[in-house]
């Protein structure tokens, strides 16, 4: 079986360690998220298949820009079992019409509409969601509080590019320096990390972020475990039953 770093290079995203080749002919460096998320994926389809066998469902936020777009749905699709079920949102119809296999699912939404995304996402249960849209903090933040519980108990939740989150130059870049500096996603899912760490006995006014304190309330006792890797952050939901994976 191909890894799924190899195929993330042959399909041109940038989530693997070598960069995406761009228009101007440049190869830019990858983030290099591939071989971890692999170890996570290939956990939880191994569990499913002992289960039930059940069919995956993969949601994947942003598609790419439309010079690349699809280029990572398109990655999954080779890489997962045939009966993995991959969905794709973004805002940007010209976009979504170049994902190439049409056996994605496509659906046009502006993902900061968190009441269009809550409707959307009732009666979802989700094994996989991938945040690669707008890499703004309250995109990232309130799309993961909307979806989360959502997501089927050992099910993983990705927010990439958190990267955002570090020194003046990249806040520039992605329009963020004029943003609550306190509140950044980092920042957010650091505190995150803190309480799952401390089995919920650490104490929410020690929390430094407000945004923190309000996402423990509504979803803390969901979170398994937080891992930061190489600009990324992964958050695995808990179990309440003995079996390792399961849907609400």
């Amino acid at each position: 079986m191909k890894s799924l770093d190899s195929i993330g290079i042959k399909h041109n995203t940038d989530k693997a360690s070598i960069g995406r080749l761009e228009p101007n002919g440049i190869r830019a460096g990858g983030h290099n998220y591939l071989p971890v998320y692999s170890s996570f994926i290939q956990g939880l389809i191994k569990e499913i298949t002992l289960i039930n066998g059940a069919e995956i469902i993969l949601l994947e936020l942003g598609v790419g820009p439309v010079w690349n777009a699809g280029a990572s749905v398109n990655m999954f699709r080779e890489y997962m079992p045939k009966r993995t079920r991959i969905i794709t949102i973004d805002k940007n119809k010209n976009a979504l019409e170049r994902v190439s296999d049409k056996s994605i699912e496509t659906i046009e939404m502006d993902l900061s509409n968190t009441s269009l995304l809550k409707s959307f996402c009732e009666s979802k249960n989700w094994h996989i969601v991938i945040d690669d849209a707008s890499h703004q903090w309250k995109d990232q933040k309130d799309c993961f509080l909307t979806i989360f519980p959502s997501i089927c108990e050992g099910g993983i939740y990705i927010i990439e590019d958190i990267h955002t989150s570090f020194g003046v130059d990249l806040r520039k870049k992605h329009n963020l320096a004029n943003e609550n500096q306190t509140e950044d996603t980092f920042s957010c899912m650091l505190d995150l990390s803190m309480f799952v760490a401390s089995s919920g006995n650490f104490l929410l006014r020690d929390l430094r972020t407000n945004w923190a304190r309000n996402a423990i309330n509504q979803i803390g006792g969901m979170i398994r475990s937080v891992t930061f890797i190489n600009h990324a952050c992964i958050i695995v939901k808990k179990n309440a039953s003995n079996t390792y994976l399961g849907c609400k």
